[in-house]
């Protein structure tokens, strides 16, 4: 099991009527906020950067030979790459550097590279694809979906749309943000299926601020899950007297 999964189930794990997607301990700075953070970093100084405004997962953006020096100036924190097309090579050099998981696109990766155990897997979310498409992404176990940040304010559709691939696929989301959101937008988020928010390198100086929002961020709704029902009183079936005889 990935470091990256770990940390998704220990948060569901902390959280009141978290979604269930849920580790043993782990040293996480981020554990009291809703959402994990990630960042999107290129070297070991942006790495320990990342962590230190309070990063729980990275994704290496770098050239593959430079990956062990980011994973060592990790230290603990879960490290993964992305790889669009992955090779089985790809997958080996990856577990060989101590890299956690392989964020990698379906249609381009050959099968081989998911045969590396070592490496938890993230699917770039499919385009466009139906519910039996989608469904059949569940027997892979990934560790989460990523889809980009939705284009201004979500409507209510729009956030069952996400929580509906969360659904078909069977993982939690990862959205990948160029900019620190809100509370409420994290909230929304949250609500839509979201475990991970991950920051894009251009924003990586904004770790701090969206750590800070996703502490604001409320539990979830508590949802009344029985109704009363009104109960009738039961009728008698039989006399409450001896029937005469004949």
């Amino acid at each position: 099991m990935s470091k990256l999964r770990d940390r998704i189930r220990d948060r569901a794990r902390h959280s009141p009527r978290a979604l269930g997607f849920a580790i043993g301990p782990a040293k996480d700075r981020t554990r009291g906020t809703a959402l994990l953070v990630g960042v999107e970093v290129a070297d070991p100084d942006a790495a320990r950067t990342a962590i230190e405004a309070g990063a729980g997962v990275l994704i290496f953006t770098g050239a593959q030979d430079g990956l062990r020096s980011v994973v060592e100036a990790a230290d603990s924190t879960p490290v993964g790459m992305r790889i669009d097309a992955a090779t089985a090579e790809d997958a080996e050099a990856l577990a060989s550097a101590a890299a956690d998981f392989l964020v990698f696109d379906a249609g381009q990766t050959t099968a081989t590279a998911l045969l590396e155990r070592r490496l938890g897997g993230v699917l770039l979310a499919p385009n466009g694809s139906s519910d039996d498409e989608l469904r059949r992404f569940g027997p892979l176990d990934l560790d989460a979906v990523l889809v980009g940040a939705p284009s201004g304010e979500l409507s209510v559709t729009g956030q069952l749309e996400l929580r509906h691939l969360a659904e078909m696929v069977r993982a939690p989301l990862a959205i990948l943000t160029e900019r620190a959101v809100d509370a409420s937008t994290l909230e929304v988020w949250r609500d839509a299926g979201a475990a991970l928010v991950l920051l894009g390198a251009a924003a990586a100086d904004e770790t701090a601020v969206l750590v800070e929002a996703c502490r604001a961020v409320r539990p979830p709704r508590q949802r009344e899950e029985e109704r009363t029902q009104a109960l009738l009183p039961a009728m008698t079936a039989g006399h409450d007297h001896d029937d005469e005889e004949d």
